[in-house]
C-alpha cells in the first residue's frame, strides 16, 4: 500500500508510530471547537481518544525564539515582550521542560520533520541558495504520517530543507504549501544593493540568479513562485481532520497566534 507521496507504508509501530505520537504531543494547540467558541475566553472540551474524534492540529515553530522568551517560561513581559497567547496555551495545556535541540536552522527543522537526529537524513548544515538537494524523498514527516490517518495537511512559512522539488513540503506529505521560504530569511537580502552596496557585482549577480522566492503549490504539482502574504482562508476541511505546520518569526508568533487559531 502506498500513500500520496509514494512512500511505502510498513507494518508495526516503528519510527512512523513514534513520529505520530511525538507530532501529536508537540502540536501547539488542538482546535476542535467552532470558531464562535474560539473567539471567547471559555475553554473548550478537549478531543480525546475516548471521544472517537481525530483532533485538528496546528504545530507552530518560531525562528529566533529562545526557551526563556515566553512568559510561561519566566520571560514575556519580564523580557520586554508579553506573550499572552502562548501563556494561555501553556496554562490550558501541557508544558515541557526537557528537550533535544539542534544548533541551527536546517538541522533543527530536519529533526522536527523526521523525528531523527539530522545525521540520519544528512541535513547537518545550513542550506544556502543555489546549493540544491535537500531532505531525502524517503523520509517520513509529520504530514506523511498523519495522511495515513486520513488527515489533510498544510505547510506555511519557512521550510529551509533544500531547494530540490523532491525536498519541498508538497513532495514530503503536505497536500498544500503556501509562501514557503527556502532559506534563512536574511538570505533574501544578499542580492539587494541597498543592503550590501559594497558587494562585488559578480557575487551579487550570482545571488540574484540562484535565489528562489517564496513557493506555493499542491502535492503532485510543480511549485510556483509567489510574493506577499495573506491570512489562511479555507484551511479547515470539514470532512477531514487537518494538520497545519506554521513557521514564522517570533514577532509573528507573539502577535498573530490568536488570529490564526480563530481563523483555523
Amino acid at each position: 500500500m502506498t500513500e500520496n507521496c509514494g512512500k511505502t507504508i510498513k507494518s508495526g509501530v516503528g519510527r512512523r508510530g513514534v513520529l505520530l505520537g511525538t507530532t501529536t504531543a508537540a502540536a501547539a494547540t488542538v482546535l476542535a471547537a467552532a470558531s464562535a467558541d474560539a473567539q471567547t475566553a471559555t475553554p473548550t472540551q478537549p478531543v480525546t481518544a475516548a471521544s472517537g474524534k481525530k483532533p485538528n492540529i496546528i504545530m507552530i515553530v518560531s525562528d529566533d525564539f529562545g526557551y526563556g522568551d515566553a512568559g510561561c517560561y519566566l520571560g514575556g513581559e519580564a523580557r520586554g515582550m508579553p506573550t499572552p497567547n502562548i501563556d494561555r496555551l501553556a496554562a490550558e495545556g501541557m508544558m515541557f521542560t526537557s528537550f533535544y535541540a539542534q544548533p541551527s536552522c536546517t538541522p533543527g527543522r530536519a529533526a522536527m520533520q523526521t523525528g531523527r537526529i539530522p545525521n540520519r537524513s544528512g541535513m547537518t548544515t545550513v542550506a544556502f541558495q543555489g546549493q540544491g538537494g535537500g531532505l531525502p524523498a524517503a523520509e517520513w514527516t509529520p504530514a506523511s504520517v498523519l495522511k495515513t490517518a486520513g488527515y489533510k495537511t498544510f505547510f506555511v512559512g519557512k521550510w529551509h530543507l533544500g531547494e530540490a522539488d523532491y525536498a519541498l513540503p508538497n513532495a514530503q506529505g503536505y497536500d498544500e504549501m503556501k509562501y514557503c521560504g527556502l532559506y534563512h530569511l536574511n538570505a533574501y537580502t544578499y542580492g539587494d544593493p541597498n543592503w550590501f552596496p559594497d558587494m562585488d557585482p559578480k557575487l551579487r549577480e550570482m545571488f540574484q540568479k540562484v535565489t528562489k522566492g517564496a513557493l506555493s503549490g499542491n502535492a503532485g504539482e510543480p511549485p510556483r513562485s509567489q510574493t506577499g502574504a495573506r491570512h489562511l482562508h479555507g484551511v479547515g476541511v470539514r470532512r477531514h481532520p487537518w494538520f497545519i505546520f506554521a513557521r514564522w518569526l517570533s514577532r509573528a508568533i507573539c502577535d498573530g497566534h490568536g488570529a490564526l487559531a480563530q481563523r483555523a
